[in-house]
This record gives structure tokens, C-alpha cells and sequence, in this order.
């Protein structure tokens, strides 16, 4: 009875001991973790001995490693949609441009027949450009969206050919030669997709 309190003293003292090591240790994991920030995902939390705590620190560790790379791949995303959209926008400015210039030159004053046709000329070139810079647009909103390699119909090679030929540039299209030993030879597809598939590549 004399020793009991003695006992129940170092019990508690050495329960407090005990208590305040593991508390450390869940203090600086909180530390560091609240120096996380969403901007900076490089930092990872101590790992110290094989316990619990370590395990709990290795598997919040995995988890902002994944974080970091998902937050790198959507900032490269966003930064190639930034340079296409500002790429865009500045070709956009020039077929823009050539029309209200050449409409502006229509209306004003008597222009001849060629002059005329000359002007009309010019501006289907720049609806032309600027309907192909949509078309471009549409297509990075189907790919965000994962809305390609949809509508898929049995086509003739020889058919989706001959349309990317025609959509070739002139210049290019007489260097085109194209040989298909099997007329009949198909495939299946997206035939807009196939298209601009086959113009990229023969361009």
C-alpha cells in the first residue's frame, strides 16, 4: 500500500513519456504535411523506423507522387491548349483581315470584273483557312472530350483516299500517285477521322 502511489506515479509519468514520443512523431507528420502545398507536390513526408507511423507515411508519399504526376500531365494539357487556342487566335487574325480588306475594296468605288473575281477569290481562300482552323478546334474538343474512333461504318479504302487527295493541297496533290493493288480493299472506321488522317499524312 505504501508503494502503490509510487507505482501509480512512474505508471503515469512513464505513460506520459510514451505518449508524448508518439505524438511527436504524428505532430511532425502533420508539420509536414501542412507544408504541402497544391502548387508544389515534390515534398514528401518523413519516413523514420518500420512502425505504423512509417507505413502511414509511405502510403500518403505514394499518394502525392501520383498526385504529382496527374497535376503534371493536366498543367501540359492546359499549357499545350494555351498555345493552341493563342496559335489559333493569330491565324484566325489573317484570313479575317484579307476579307475585310478585299470587301472593303469591292464596295468601294466601280471595280472591274477581274478585280472583282480577284477580291471573291481571295476571300474564299480565307473562309477556306479559317473554316479549317474550326474544323482543327472541334476536333481538340472531341479528343478532350474522348469522343474519337466514334461512328465507325465499313468504307472502301480506295473512297477515303481519293477524298484526302482531294483535300491535299494543289500544289501538293500533283505529286500524288496513288496505286492500290486491291480495289476492293476495306476497312472500318470514323470516315472524317480517316480522312484527315490520310490528308495529314500525304501532305
Amino acid at each position: 500500500l505504501t508503494l502503490l502511489p509510487v507505482a501509480l506515479l512512474c505508471a503515469g509519468l512513464g505513460g506520459a513519456w510514451l505518449t508524448d514520443r508518439v505524438l511527436q512523431r504524428v505532430r511532425r507528420l502533420t508539420q509536414a504535411a501542412g507544408q504541402i502545398g497544391a502548387r508544389d507536390l515534390s515534398e514528401r513526408l518523413p519516413v523514420t523506423g518500420r512502425d505504423e507511423f512509417s507505413e502511414l507515411a509511405e502510403t500518403v508519399n505514394g499518394l502525392l507522387g501520383r498526385l504529382e504526376t496527374a497535376f503534371g500531365r493536366q498543367q501540359r494539357l492546359i499549357e499545350q491548349q494555351r498555345r493552341f487556342t493563342a496559335d489559333a487566335s493569330h491565324e484566325l487574325k489573317t484570313p479575317l483581315t484579307i476579307i475585310q480588306g478585299n470587301t472593303s475594296l469591292a464596295l468601294s468605288g466601280h471595280p472591274d470584273l477581274a478585280e472583282y473575281h480577284q477580291a471573291m477569290g481571295e476571300i474564299g481562300m480565307a473562309a477556306e483557312t479559317m473554316s479549317r482552323l474550326v474544323r482543327d478546334l472541334i476536333l481538340l474538343a472531341q479528343s478532350d472530350a474522348g469522343r474519337l474512333g466514334q461512328d465507325q461504318i465499313e468504307l472502301l479504302l480506295r473512297e477515303v483516299l481519293e477524298r484526302a487527295v482531294s483535300c491535299v493541297p494543289r500544289l501538293d496533290a500533283a505529286a500524288v500517285c496513288l496505286i492500290l493493288e486491291d480495289e476492293a480493299l476495306s476497312t472500318r472506321g470514323n470516315e472524317e477521322e480517316l480522312v484527315r488522317l490520310f490528308t495529314n499524312l500525304l501532305t
